[in-house]
């Protein structure tokens, strides 16, 4: 059974970066950080969007597992937020 993530890394992605998270929800926070949060299958799956992260020289700051009350709050609080420009 997939399982959620919330994944967080610095800066503000582009958006044209998106697609390479494979439908995940992309937010971009006014603190200069990027937080993808979305269901990865198994850990294979894990390790490869993890390595895709490296290979795009990003900075990550975290990696949780999460449940889903904690995607409904983060789904909340993206409708809430005022997105931070996008940085190439």
């Amino acid at each position: 059974m997939p399982e959620l993530y919330e994944i967080r890394v610095k800066g503000n992605l582009s958006k044209k970066f998106d697609k390479y998270f494979n439908g995940m929800d992309v937010v971009r926070l006014p603190n200069g950080t990027t937080t993808i949060v979305g269901e990865i299958v198994d850990q294979s799956a894990l390790h490869s969007l993890l390595f895709k992260i490296s290979s795009m020289n990003l900075t990550l700051i975290s990696l949780n597992a999460i449940t889903r009350e904690a995607v409904e709050k983060f789904e909340l609080g993206k409708r809430a937020n005022k997105c931070a420009p996008d940085i190439e």
